[in-house]
């Protein structure tokens, strides 16, 4: 039976659809040299430096912004997309006070979540590529010898936390889709391509 209408059959939630769909994505971003050599300790310490920055800054950016489409519950009323703009304005704003020049993949990331910030369903699919993968990334990193010299930093991104994000975001997505899962694929698809792109930019590879 295709996913489609298993979805549709209440068999199978959007969200695992789309993590589903995409599986041959996270194989490609989990081969990055960049993510390789951060799991065997031999990533140099600038090019960790230069990923912890861009990172830095995205999250400034991007989490103010998360935590306000996590607070949208199926008992609040209304979803105003222009309060979700006005908290990524003004987060790009105060960025500026970082002292950190965001990369062209940067900047593209922020740019296609704001595209997307216009209704619930496509805010919260636009973000959920991150969280999701996130968790994949610190659950295959977490299993790296104490000696590796990122352990400090990667034991401070914990499971855990992109856990609860993920669940609460794949929770607003499977109640709010409205059956437009093609739109939200491409949204979805396009997410993944940004995170592996994020991640290829510190070795110089653009995994296709």
């Amino acid at each position: 039976m295709p996913t489609e209408t298993l979805l549709l059959a209440g068999r199978m939630s959007l969200s695992h659809l789309l993590w589903r769909q995409n599986h041959d994505l996270v194989g490609k971003t989990l081969k990055i040299p960049f993510i390789q050599k951060l799991y065997d300790g031999s990533l140099q310490e600038d090019i960790f430096n230069a990923y912890v920055q861009q990172d830095r800054y995205f999250k400034h950016v991007v989490d103010p912004y998360k935590r306000f489409i996590k607070s949208q519950t199926d008992d609040k009323p209304g979803f105003n997309p222009n309060n979700g703009i006005e908290i990524l304005s003004k987060q790009m704003e105060s960025a500026n006070s970082l002292n950190i020049v965001p990369n062209r993949v940067t900047v593209d990331y922020i740019q296609y979540i704001l595209v997307n910030s216009g209704n619930l369903p496509t805010a919260a699919v636009s973000l959920l590529p991150c969280s999701k993968l996130y968790r994949f990334l610190t659950s295959y990193l977490s299993r790296i010898k104490p000696s590796n010299k990122c352990m400090e930093w990667i034991k401070s991104h914990t499971y855990t936390g992109y856990q609860n994000n993920t669940s609460q975001l794949e929770y607003l997505i499977n109640l709010y889709w409205e059956e437009n899962i093609d739109e939200l694929a491409m949204i979805f698809r396009k997410g993944m391509e940004h995170e592996n792109s994020f991640f290829s930019q510190f070795d110089g590879i653009q995994y296709k």
